[in-house]
């Protein structure tokens, strides 16, 4: 149960993204969480209101979705991260605007878990990637002290290799040139 991987204080906020049936979501509120889910499934999420109408359910992408509220805690579990990349990389990028605590990432696969990994070690000050012996959450990525990244142009990709040096390269034109 996802229970153990959160923060202990409460109460606390807590945006689950890509909430599926939540079927935790009544020992998450008995523990003192303040629950917000969001899933793209409309008969899902109205499921939801039926079996927890005081729970904050919400039908959207969370690629696309706003909010003005800042959680404690992003839970995301069993992203299907590697069928949808260009969706979820946009969900991680905009992790900062929804917490500045932890988020908390669970995985079947080790590919999986390695790509969330990579994705939140650039919003991060702390990030632990571990297996577990649970068959539906075989990795938990758990990301702390999230920040804000610093302004990057993405056009302009820098190389470096130990035996040669490096190079800053223009991702629109190609053209490479060698750091000084």
């Amino acid at each position: 149960m996802q229970l153990r991987w959160l923060p202990k204080k409460r109460p606390l906020s807590v945006l689950d993204i890509g909430c599926g049936l939540c079927t935790e979501a009544e020992e998450l509120v008995q523990s003192g969480i303040e629950l917000t889910g969001i899933d793209q499934d409309g008969e899902t999420i109205e499921k939801n209101r039926q079996r927890m109408p005081n729970v904050n359910w919400i039908v959207g992408d969370a690629a696309h979705w706003h909010t003005d509220q800042v959680y404690d805690a992003v839970l995301i579990r069993r992203p299907d991260i590697l069928m949808r990349p260009q969706s979820w990389q946009a969900v991680f990028r905009r992790l900062p605007e929804w917490t500045q605590g932890s988020v908390i990432v669970t995985t079947f696969g080790k590919s999986e878990a390695k790509t969330a990994e990579q994705a939140l070690n650039k919003i991060a000050g702390k990030v632990t990637c571990r297996q577990t012996n649970d068959p539906e959450d075989s990795y938990v990525i758990q990301a702390e002290d999230i920040q804000k990244p610093q302004k990057t142009n993405d056009l302009v990709q820098s190389l470096s290799w130990d035996d040669q040096p490096g190079m800053v390269c223009d991702v629109r034109t190609g053209k490479c040139t060698p750091l000084k």
